[in-house]
């Protein structure tokens, strides 16, 4: 037998709110191969919530968490999926309607398919744009301080490159 303890320190007046969690988390281990049982125990006195999982190895406790993390991974793509359309309607609507005074909504649409239309190039700066920001927050997040006005003008040479 493997057991898996998590051992929780609430704020005061969060205990419900964790017991809660805690519940829904074991609700959700139910039927997983090779789990046992889930307890929440709570100890008033020291304010300390206590979550057990037992399980019959800690090889299948460990072949649960991988599939755990593969339906998260899944669900990360689909949501970062998602979203890129949406960022991509945002990206030059700003710029449009302040300096072109275009609807917002046509604006949206336009900024949309200017990023379509020129995807090769959009995605070649996502990829750089994402390296710079992973470096710029190595130093507690300070680099930001530089990338931001960066990535402002980066955009706005884009802009002035796509619809000026």
């Amino acid at each position: 037998m493997f057991v898996h303890i998590s051992i929780h320190h609430p704020k005061p007046g969060a205990e419900d709110a964790l017991i809660d969690s805690m519940h829904r988390f074991g609700a959700a281990l139910k039927g997983a191969p090779g789990l046992i049982s889930v307890h929440t125990l709570q100890d008033a006195q020291a304010g300390v919530l206590v979550g057990l999982a037992l399980w019959e190895s800690r090889e299948a406790m460990m072949a649960s968490m991988m599939a755990s993390i593969g339906v998260i991974m899944i669900g990360t793509l689909v949501a970062v999926g998602l979203s890129v359309p949406l960022m991509a309607a945002y990206w030059f609507a700003p710029a449009l309607v302040v300096f072109r005074d275009v609807a917002p909504l046509e604006a949206m649409k336009a900024s949309f398919f200017a990023c379509l239309k020129n995807l090769l190039p959009f995605l070649v700066y996502g990829v750089i744009l994402f390296v710079l920001c992973l470096i710029a927050m190595i130093p507690i997040g300070l680099g930001m301080l530089i990338m931001v006005p960066v990535m402002m003008g980066s955009i706005y040479a884009s802009y002035v490159e796509i619809f000026e």
